[in-house]
Formats: C-alpha cells, sequence, structure tokens
C-alpha cells in the first residue's frame, strides 16, 4: 500500500486494474504477431499480440536470468535472505532479472495468466522504487525492440521515455503492493495442507 492516508484497497485496485493495463497496452502497441500463420489467426480470430509479460522473460532469458538465479550463490541468498555482492540496490539489472525469477517461480506453479504475472512486475518495481529503471533496460535492449516492435510503434519510436517520465512521478512515493495477490489463496492452500 501507499504509505498515506488512502484506502489501501482502492490503491491496489489503482495499481493492478489501471496502471498496469496501462502500461501492459502502451508496451503491447505495435508488437509483431506471435503467429507463424497468420492465416490461422485470421481464421480463429483469436489474440496473437505479444502480451507484456512475454517482452520481460525474453528481456530474462536474453540477459541469462535463469543462469543468474540458478547459481548457488544465489539460491543460498534467496533461502537465508541474505544480500551478496553484485547484487545491491543499485544494481538494477541483476536485482530485475531476481524479481523476475520470484515472480515466475511463485506465480507459474499455479498456472497463473499472463496478466497476473505482469501485474506482479508493476507492484513488485513499484515496491523497490525501480519501475522507470527496469522498464528502461528493458525497452533499451536493441534486440528486443528488433524481436518484438514494428519500427512505427510506441516502443520502438520513443523508447517508452514520455511514459517513463509519466512513471517517475510514482518514485517518490513508497509502496507496499502485494506481489503475491494473485497466487496468495493458492499459497495458504499448500501450507494447510503440508
Amino acid at each position: 500500500m501507499l504509505h498515506s492516508r488512502e484506502d489501501p484497497k482502492k490503491i491496489i485496485i489503482a495499481v493492478r486494474k489501471c496502471l498496469a493495463t496501462s502500461i501492459r497496452d502502451l508496451m503491447q502497441h505495435g508488437t509483431k504477431s506471435r503467429s507463424v500463420l497468420p492465416l490461422v489467426d485470421y481464421f480463429y480470430q483469436t489474440p496473437s499480440t505479444t502480451h507484456g509479460w512475454d517482452i520481460i522473460l525474453y528481456y530474462y532469458h536474453f540477459k541469462k536470468g535463469d543462469e543468474f538465479t540458478s547459481s548457488t550463490i544465489q539460491k543460498l541468498s534467496r533461502s537465508f535472505n541474505l544480500e551478496i555482492a553484485g547484487v545491491s540496490p543499485r544494481n538494477s539489472q541483476k536485482n530485475l532479472l531476481c524479481v523476475i525469477e520470484n515472480i515466475i517461480s511463485t506465480h507459474s506453479r499455479y498456472k497463473k495468466s499472463h496478466d497476473s504475472h505482469f501485474k506482479a512486475f508493476v507492484c513488485a518495481a513499484l515496491n523497490a522504487k525501480r519501475l522507470v529503471v527496469w522498464l528502461n533496460l528493458i525497452f533499451h535492449c536493441k534486440d528486443i525492440i528488433k524481436t518484438f516492435y514494428y519500427p512505427w510503434s510506441y516502443v520502438a519510436s520513443t523508447r517508452y521515455q514520455d511514459g517513463l517520465k509519466s512513471l517517475d512521478a510514482l518514485t517518490r512515493f513508497r509502496f507496499d503492493l502485494p506481489v503475491d495477490l494473485d497466487v496468495r489463496k493458492y499459497q495458504i492452500e499448500d501450507n494447510f495442507f503440508i
């Protein structure tokens, strides 16, 4: 929750339903179709646009996040909740990879949607005061622009810079949003039956 006099539930709803979906929609503007066979999509009329979470996952794999987060040092540091050398609050890329890994491990287990993953990412980024920094890292990855976006798209033409300027106003606030909101119920059930 934002530490203010505002109702925490209203803030959570505003972030998850309005802010996260607006960021996602801007990220998805002008993305290339995921389909290899466009005629199949035409006949079945299924959405084939790339989801914002797909772009974040691509960044994670492109930067070898799975190798970084599966290292013995990373596993031990997570197990004992320790900070390790090289992963400080100032090391944005490594922190981003760790957050993505955490969301993958908590949400994929319960087969949650891309939207659930994406909303968790936005909440985690706001909590860490890194939303602008992390999106900036993602959108300055040339391979992402080349792979996912048409040249006329919002992200390819602006690198999301005006959106990031607007989002930067949120950095001054302290958020404590639930990252695991969509999986909390399942985690409680898992703990109950252990």
